[in-house]
Formats: structure tokens, C-alpha cells, sequence
């Protein structure tokens, strides 16, 4: 939406263990990095213009781990977890 507006859409994803061949810097190294597949049908929603339909494309994910060890509130060091992208 042209206002910044979000519109939540109810897609059924699958992670799957397929590497993918492309690259996105915002997701990952391309070696750790998989397909995300979409399950199912279009979305479609109602706006000033009617019925429309969103088609989604499949596309990547991985998970990132820290390299060094980070502090946690009581000051210990600890190896964090991963943060999916």
C-alpha cells in the first residue's frame, strides 16, 4: 500500500533441505543457504480495487550464527543461538 499500510497474508511455507541456487545478501552465505518453498494457493484480498490475487514465488532461507560469544544480562558469556533469515 502506497501509505506504508501492511496487509497480513496467511501463506503455508515449507523449509525445505534443497540448496539454492541463488544468492541474496540479506539471507545468507550461498553455501548455508536453502530453498523456501510456498504451499498452496494464491492469497487474495479485497482493496479499492476489488479481488486481487498475490502470487508468491519460492525463495530462500539459513541460519546465521554469531561468530563470538555475547553477554548475556547477568554479564556471562554465552554462544548464541542462530537467527533464521
Amino acid at each position: 500500500a502506497e501509505s506504508g499500510a501492511r496487509l497480513g497474508l496467511d501463506v503455508e511455507v515449507e523449509f525445505t533441505s534443497t540448496p539454492s541456487s541463488q544468492r541474496e545478501a540479506l539471507v545468507g552465505p550461498k553455501e548455508e543457504t536453502y530453498e523456501l518453498r510456498v504451499i498452496g494457493e494464491p492469497c487474495v484480498f479485497v482493496s479499492e480495487k476489488g479481488q486481487e490475487k498475490v502470487d508468491f514465488t519460492k525463495g530462500g532461507w539459513c541460519i546465521q550464527r554469531p561468530t563470538g560469544d555475547i553477554r548475556n544480562a547477568g554479564g556471562s558469556l554465552l554462544k548464541p543461538e542462530g537467527l533464521l533469515r
